[in-house]
């Protein structure tokens, strides 16, 4: 999404990455975005206004994912960096056991769940 989308969308305290930088940006209590390793504010300049951002989203750990799987809340794992593919849904049934009575959530192995990122997806309201 564009700067100006990104100003409307993203809320206080959230973090967005500028794609071709990975410079990241926070939107702070007053309204403004500002780039987060310097804390100064994002200037509109032409190329920012021509670059792209991606909402950094907020990752929990294996425990509290755990813990909302068992709420029956929706959680996201992301086991992949390259983001090459796609994250996973998850849900209480989709963990099994194979015969050695690993846990395994496709070809995710227990330490690759607990060492990814989790996201738990907001309740709509």
């Amino acid at each position: 999404m564009n700067i100006l989308t990104l100003a409307e969308t993203l809320k206080e305290g959230q973090t967005a990455c500028q794609v071709d930088t990975g410079r990241e940006v926070i939107k702070i209590k007053q309204g403004s975005l500002v780039w987060k390793e310097c804390r100064n504010t994002v200037q509109l300049t032409g190329k920012t206004l021509k670059s792209e951002f991606e909402i950094v989203p907020d990752y929990v750990s294996f425990t509290e994912a755990m813990e909302a799987v068992k709420e029956r809340k929706t959680v996201w794992f992301h086991g992949n960096k390259t983001k090459l593919l796609k994250p996973i849904k998850v849900e209480k049934e989709d963990f099994n056991r194979n015969r050695l009575g690993v846990l395994r959530l496709g070809n995710f192995s227990l330490v690759s769940l607990i060492d990814g990122k989790w996201t738990i997806e907001e309740e709509s309201e």
